[in-house]
């Protein structure tokens, strides 16, 4: 039986969080002719290998994108939590978890809309969007016509 990889250090997630922070439109962002998944995979062995230089527990590539994947996710969900925590009433200062420096960097990669969402505007993703349109218009009287 095969025995579990150690946890990740300290010092591992602080590299990590500086290499997403450094490489995230890299990583993250949408292939093109300037970026291939080569380049990709590439950007994640030099990550891979800049963490084993420093912690010693030989990780590998599929390691390490699945620990940037969970903690993303972790961190987006303490932020949400922090989030929710400040919009509540009843009195009293708000119990806010608050970020590492590694968390905070990671949390730096995440687009702020998929944290925060859509402030102040109209969200053009559901199928509400044009009755959405029609009462804005309707609410601000400001004529219109609608060509088919």
């Amino acid at each position: 039986m095969a025995s579990r990889a150690k946890n990740f250090t300290v010092d591992e997630l602080s590299i990590l969080a500086d290499e997403l922070e450094k490489h995230s439109e890299n990583l993250y962002g949408r292939l093109s002719n300037n970026l291939s998944k080569s380049d990709k995979e590439n950007l994640w062995k030099g990550i891979t290998e800049s963490i084993n230089a420093v912690g010693g527990n030989n990780r590998a590539v599929s390691q390490v994108t699945k620990k940037a994947t969970k903690i993303r996710s972790e961190v987006k969900g303490k932020e949400c939590d922090n989030i929710n925590q400040m919009s509540k009433t009843g009195g009293g200062s708000a119990a806010l978890n608050p970020l590492t420096e590694a968390e905070a960097k990671i949390l730096r990669t995440i687009p702020p809309v998929s944290v925060y969402g859509v402030s102040d505007g109209i969200d053009t993703s559901n199928g509400n969007f044009l009755f959405a349109a029609l009462n804005y218009f309707e609410m601000n009287r400001i004529s219109f016509l609608i060509y088919f």
